[in-house]
């Protein structure tokens, strides 16, 4: 994160017009300047801004260009003077602006343009099979910083472990990785750091698995009906207990299934289903 100098201007006896960002005339630039840290980077279609070490409790104006613009957002930083918020790419934040009472008739401004972005990936795509990973992405980072692309796999403990670590270019680049993954290792995670701070982190999902089943309803006292969006070859359902017991399991041959679930105990269940041996992300009911 970028070690940045905040503006502080003093303003007496008036106040800051929050549209257009003028000054008073009046302002006077104060001789100590206030050191913070500020990072702003976008993921796909998002752009994210990091706070740290600013004002505490200290209500932060978020402005679509330098000159002023339209204000976009107001957001608060909390008791430790940090702040983390999420803007849509089509409503990028070009400048904040900030404000504090420090007298009766003199005000603090605090402001800082976004100047560049530490980095942008785009077009994550991520696929799981029963023996590797392959992970693609695009990205562009910032001359003055290290980023760092790191994925892991988080194992049944929750224990999080490297695959691999990828310094990012300041030019336009396409990724293409693949690692080797034992099949119970199924949740990976996608890293991003700046200078070896965390900037973004994710959980990925693989993209023909997103939407391969449905289930429904999610109560019932007799049967969970589902649905397969992928071809019914290979197929098997596993039904879990929240203790992570398996309490039914078998063959799927049809596009549309309906399970008997009325011989189960009562309570909360996870249906997850085996497609040429790879499992899903399971889905919830709950057995009445």
């Amino acid at each position: 994160m970028k070690n940045s100098v905040l503006s502080v201007l003093c303003i007496l006896g008036t106040s800051l017009g929050a549209q257009n960002l003028k000054v008073s005339p009046k302002a006077y630039q104060i001789p100590s300047t206030k050191h913070f840290n500020a990072a702003i980077f976008q993921v796909e279609n998002s752009c994210y801004v990091r706070l740290q070490d600013f004002e505490k409790t200290t209500a932060v104006r978020f402005y679509s260009s330098v000159s002023g613009g339209q204000r976009i957002a107001s957001k608060i930083t909390n008791e430790f003077g940090n702040l983390a918020t999420r803007f849509d790419n089509t409503n990028m934040p070009a400048f904040l602006l900030s404000q504090k009472q420090i007298s009766e008739d003199s005000t603090q401004i605090f402001s800082l343009h976004f100047d560049e972005k530490e980095f942008i990936v785009k077009d994550v795509l991520f696929h799981l099979n029963a023996s590797s990973i392959q992970l693609k992405f695009s990205s562009i980072s910032s001359e003055k910083d290290l980023v760092t692309c790191k994925v892991h796999f988080l194992d049944a403990l929750g224990n999080r472990n490297l695959l691999g670590s990828y310094d990012l270019t300041d030019d336009w680049a396409n990724y293409a990785l693949e690692f080797p993954i034992e099949k119970q290792h199924q949740q990976i995670q996608m890293s991003i750091y700046t200078n070896e701070d965390l900037r973004y982190r994710t959980v990925l999902e693989d993209e023909n698995q997103k939407t391969n089943f449905e289930i429904y309803p999610t109560l019932t006292n007799k049967t969970v009906h589902l649905d397969v969006y992928s071809t019914p070859k290979n197929t098997s359902y596993y039904i879990t207990s929240i203790k992570g017991e398996t309490v039914l399991k078998g063959s799927i041959n049809d596009w549309y299934n309906t399970l008997d679930v009325s011989n189960l105990p009562n309570g909360n269940y996870i249906v997850s289903v085996d497609f040429n041996g790879v499992r899903s992300r399971g889905k919830k009911f709950i057995k009445l």
